[in-house]
C-alpha cells in the first residue's frame, strides 16, 4: 500500500484566470479509503490526473510514499503507474474481441509479467466478481458485468493504490451497488489504497474519509488534516 503526500499543487491552463487545481496540502495514509466529490467543473478530473500521473506537474509535489512524480519524465511515470496503480474508469477502457480473462492480462502481458501465478490470480478475481466464465467476449456483457472486469484488471498486479474515476456513474442503480461493494471489498482484500471520485451518494457514503473541491480547492475535509 502507498501513502499520498500533496504539496504546493498548482495546475493552470492558458486563457483561464484562475488554477483548476489549488491544493496547498493533502495527505492520505497508507491504506486509507478516500471519496473525493465535487460539482463538474471543480477539479476532481485533474486530481485524478496529477495524482496517477497521468498530466505533468509544474508547481508542487506529488509523493507517493517517498517518490514524487513531479519529478520524473513522462516514461518514467508511465512505468511507475504501470507498477503501483490500478486505474478504474466510468467507460471501463475494455477491448472487445477479447475475453473477460485476456482484458484482465493484458497489462501483465505488456508489461511480460503474465506468470502462471499472475494467470491464476486474474482466474480468482474474476471469480470474486461472480463472472464465471472468463472466455466470455466482453463485448457480449452487460456493463455492469464489463466494469467488474476492469476491476479486476485493476488488481491482478496487486498495485499499492486504486484510483477509481466514477466507477458506478455508467450503470443502473443495481450493478452500481455489487461494484461498489466489490470495489471496497476486493482493495480492503489486497491492503491498497483506495481513492474514488464519485457523485454517487451510496458509494460515498460508504468511504470513511469524504473531501469536497470547488472551483480547483478543497473545501472540505471529513478529516481534517493538520500540514
Amino acid at each position: 500500500m502507498l501513502s499520498l503526500t500533496l504539496k504546493d499543487i498548482s495546475v493552470s491552463y492558458p486563457g483561464l484566470g484562475a488554477p483548476v487545481l489549488a491544493i496547498p496540502h493533502l495527505e492520505v495514509g497508507a491504506g486509507e479509503i478516500l471519496a473525493v466529490t465535487g460539482a463538474s467543473g471543480s477539479g476532481k478530473s485533474t486530481f485524478v490526473n496529477v495524482i496517477s500521473g497521468l498530466e505533468p506537474l509544474r508547481e508542487g509535489q506529488v509523493d507517493w510514499s517517498g517518490t514524487d512524480l513531479a519529478g520524473l519524465a513522462e516514461h518514467r511515470r508511465d512505468r511507475w503507474r504501470g507498477t503501483h496503480v490500478g486505474l478504474v474508469m466510468q467507460d471501463f477502457h475494455l477491448f472487445p474481441g477479447l475475453s473477460a480473462l485476456d482484458n484482465v492480462l493484458l497489462p501483465a502481458r505488456l508489461a511480460s509479467e503474465a506468470s502462471a501465478a499472475v494467470k491464476r490470480r486474474a482466474r480468482d478475481l474474476l471469480a470474486s466478481t461472480g463472472l464465471e466464465r472468463p472466455s466470455q467476449a466482453v463485448e457480449t456483457m452487460s456493463r455492469g458485468e464489463m466494469q467488474r472486469v476492469a476491476l479486476a484488471r485493476a488488481l491482478v498486479r496487486a498495485p499499492g493504490v486504486v484510483i477509481a474515476d466514477e466507477p458506478t456513474a455508467s450503470l443502473d442503480e443495481a450493478s452500481g451497488q455489487i461494484v461498489a461493494d466489490l470495489l471496497v471489498g476486493l482493495t480492503g482484500a489486497v491492503g491498497a489504497t483506495l481513492i474514488v471520485v464519485s457523485h454517487d451518494p451510496g458509494l460515498i457514503a460508504r468511504l470513511p474519509r469524504r473531501i469536497t473541491l470547488q472551483s480547483g480547492k478543497i473545501t472540505q475535509d471529513s478529516r481534517a488534516v493538520t500540514p
